[in-house]
């Protein structure tokens, strides 16, 4: 559940957030604070970590598609249409 909720949190960035600061050239992608919150969740201990983790793990996972092209920081490539269930 609680990586279910990263990925909502992730894609409600991705589709709302972006567009509502005009999609910042300065501006990471949310692919890296995801990757941070799971190093955070695995040097934190018990269940705590683990939930801290896999929400992590759905945050990363709602812009996998820029991780895989290796975009580190700039504005989201505005070709295609935002879809709200995809990954991006």
């Amino acid at each position: 559940m609680s990586g279910f909720i990263g990925y909502i949190l992730g894609r409600i960035c991705h589709y709302w957030l972006n567009p509502l600061f005009n999609n910042p050239d300065w501006a990471p992608h949310h692919w890296i604070y995801g990757l941070l919150i799971v190093v955070y969740g695995w040097y934190a201990t018990g269940l705590y970590g683990l939930l801290i983790a896999a929400f992590g793990i759905g945050f990363f996972v709602s812009d996998l598609r820029d991780f895989l092209n290796g975009e580190i920081i700039g504005p989201d490539d505005d070709t295609e249409p935002a879809r709200f269930w995809g990954i991006d």
